[in-house]
């Protein structure tokens, strides 16, 4: 690590008579902040930049330090995509979640995942008028379990996204 700040909340750098004649500094303690890292790769040279939420559970030797995010500003995290024989309206979506997953954007993704999987069922004949139905319908024509619990999953994890606010 080459370089570590906190960025919030806004820290600044005190003269010694700010404090009248005492010079007394006074503490106040956050409980949450949040940071830069700036890392180099002592192999390649190459840098990392991220941002971390961070805060602080007890004092003293009780006290812990936990990491709430970690999220890569630079270099950009590449989304994950799907092989292009994949129909591009799924591919699109998918890359679009994982692009929104990435930037931290956790509803967002849930929501762009969940549509993935509509543009999937799509794909495959399904018509029912619900996604669950639409699943149903893939498991009934022989789709391995573990990909059916996969797309009912998602199906799931995008509906809470959407309708109930969860990341």
């Amino acid at each position: 690590m080459v370089d570590q700040r906190m960025i919030a909340p806004e820290s600044r750098e005190y003269a010694f008579g700010d404090f009248g004649d005492e010079g007394s500094l006074p503490v106040h303690p956050h409980s949450s902040w949040t940071q830069q890292e700036c890392w180099v790769c002592q192999l390649c040279g190459r840098s990392v930049l991220e941002v971390i939420e961070c805060k602080q559970t007890g004092w003293g030797k009780d006290g812990r330090i936990e990491e709430l995010t970690r999220l890569v500003l630079w270099p950009s995290p590449s989304p994950r995509v799907l092989p292009p024989d994949v129909p591009e309206r799924i591919r699109s979506a998918y890359e679009e979640a994982s692009r929104a997953e990435n930037a931290g954007a956790a509803r967002l993704a849930g929501v762009g995942y969940r549509s993935a999987v509509e543009e999937l069922c799509k794909d495959q004949g399904a018509t029912h008028h619900t996604l669950h139905g639409k699943i149903q319908e893939l498991a009934a024509k022989g789709l391995p379990v573990d990909i059916i619990t996969a797309l009912d999953e998602t199906r799931v994890v995008g509906n809470d996204s959407v309708h109930h606010g969860v990341a």
